[in-house]
């Protein structure tokens, strides 16, 4: 390959490796690799953009690269960069040479690359299947550029971790090239004011652009102000940088009293299993982002380790960063897979609402939508133990409200979601109950049915019962409720 065409390229990418460089030499191992944040660390992400470059370096020198596909699954996850500060940066340093010395090298034409593809696979229902491995045309450019762009997102991560130990960070570390474009034209186009980035790491806008583009393209820019009223950006964005000192340990806590919402196990509550049984909770999902706090925060007083399964939107939210899996819902996503693989192979008690949805009020009563199968088979292929959880509360008379309406209309936009952050700010559930079911060894689940299906349908007759016990039988295991939260 010509050199003149690859060197533009390796010189963005050593751009942003030197954006890293200059934060490493800044941050200590406590920052670097807090043990308190798991697998949410910044090492871990240094240490997978290096195993990224390094599959391609190796591919690159090596003579069968015609006959043996560039694979990056195959890449060697060597984990002591991650843990130390000083060798990330020494590793860092060396692959930043091998990448100047790579300018003067004569490279391949060509290249192909193993791609693992799961087009017939959706996350939320089978996300045990095998991936069909595609061998895909490339060539070293086209490789050099896919790695600027993977690296600049995991600066971006790095960023939001290390502000969150108070390390300054520049405004443009971990912000694609692209985006620094649009930024300019929005700062000298006055029309495109309204739609430029919110004051906060919440940014309902850009959240709306990279999840239903489509949507974003079609609204007037008139609507971008009215949008962040309505979901009360500015507010929540305050909200976060009040608690920007709070330990991410306390920080679902901290949210929960000072919005003033207390909640209690019911009498009939069972007895939450041993760490060592890896409990995967599955929930109802009655109001929202206010389920997932609650629940956070119950269980992080019983588990040292603790993941809940959301959407990738709530990473925007850096405190609760270190307990998430997130999953794209609006995607078919092998990343959103290997998450949820990940997340159940692990030993933290894991939280899922399998619904994946919020429940909607019917004759006074908020209903469960479908629970999708994909807690019942990870659970069964890595022999996890299934407990059902019973969550009471309701939504505002604003959400029910706007539900109503826009079913009479015969609307398919869920606009009564727009309410859930005001709700959520503002909660009129103020008082929850959670009642714990019999713990699913298993053995049990696997003698539940023939198919996950069945199995699924099995254990959502057990919820649906401890539903109905819990609301006509509150009394039955005890005289009194128990505060879940002091």
């Amino acid at each position: 390959m010509p050199r003149m065409r690859c060197s533009p390229l390796i010189e963005e990418n050593l751009v942003f490796l030197q954006q890293l460089a200059s934060l490493l030499d800044r941050l200590r191992d406590s920052e670097y690799a807090p043990p308190e944040a798991g697998d949410q660390t910044i090492g871990r992400h240094v240490r997978h953009v290096l195993a990224h470059y390094h599959c391609l370096l190796a591919a690159l020198h090596d003579p069968s690269h015609r006959t043996v596909p560039l694979d990056y699954e195959q890449r060697h996850r060597d984990r002591r960069p991650e843990q130390s500060v000083a060798v990330g940066r020494e590793a860092l340093a060396s692959l930043q040479n091998r990448l100047r010395r790579l300018g003067a090298s004569t490279l391949p034409e060509h290249l192909t690359v193993a791609y693992p593809c799961d087009a017939d696979l959706d996350p939320a229902t089978d996300a045990a299947a095998d991936p069909l491995n595609l061998p895909l045309p490339s060539s070293p450019e086209r490789e050099l550029a896919f790695l600027s762009s993977h690296t600049v997102h995991h600066l971006a991560l790095i960023g939001h971790l290390a502000t969150l130990s108070d390390v300054e960070v520049p405004a443009s570390f971990g912000v694609h090239p692209s985006t620094l474009r649009h930024q300019r034209r929005v700062q000298t186009t006055p029309t495109d004011a309204p739609a430029a980035r919110g004051t906060g790491p919440i940014d309902v806008c850009a959240l709306l652009a990279e999840k239903n583009p489509a949507l974003y393209q079609r609204l007037p820019r008139w609507a971008m102000p009215l949008l962040r009223w309505v979901v009360n950006e500015r507010a929540l964005n305050t909200g976060l940088q009040q608690f920007r000192h709070t330990p991410c340990r306390a920080f679902p806590g901290a949210v929960r009293v000072h919005l003033g919402v207390s909640a209690q196990t019911r009498p009939m509550s069972r007895p939450l299993p041993a760490p060592k049984s890896r409990p995967v909770f599955v929930a109802n999902h009655p109001t929202g982002g206010f389920d997932g706090v609650l629940m956070l925060d119950w269980l992080l007083q019983h588990y040292d380790e603790v993941r809940v399964v959301v959407t990738d939107a709530l990473m925007s939210i850096p405190q609760m960063r270190p307990f998430l899996v997130p999953v794209d819902r609006y995607r078919r996503s092998r990343w959103s897979t290997l998450n949820l693989k990940s997340a159940f192979a692990g030993d933290a008690a894991l939280l899922v609402f399998p619904a994946g949805r919020t429940g909607r009020t019917q004759d006074r009563r908020v209903e469960e939508f479908p629970w999708q199968r994909m807690p019942v088979t990870l659970a069964r292929e890595y022999g996890r133990t299934l407990v059902p959880v019973h969550i009471e509360g309701h939504h505002s008379r604003r959400f029910n409200l706007t539900a109503a309406l826009r079913r009479r209309l015969g609307l398919a936009l869920n606009l009564e979601m727009l309410w859930l952050s005001r709700d959520f700010l503002n909660p009129s559930c103020r008082q929850y109950s959670l009642t714990a079911g019999s713990p699913i060894d298993p053995a049990t689940l696997l003698e539940a049915g023939a198919t996950d299906s069945e199995r699924l349908h099995w254990l959502r007759r057990r919820y649906d019962s401890l539903a109905a016990d819990t609301r006509t039988k509150p009394h039955q295991h005890g005289n009194a409720q128990q505060e879940v939260t002091p």
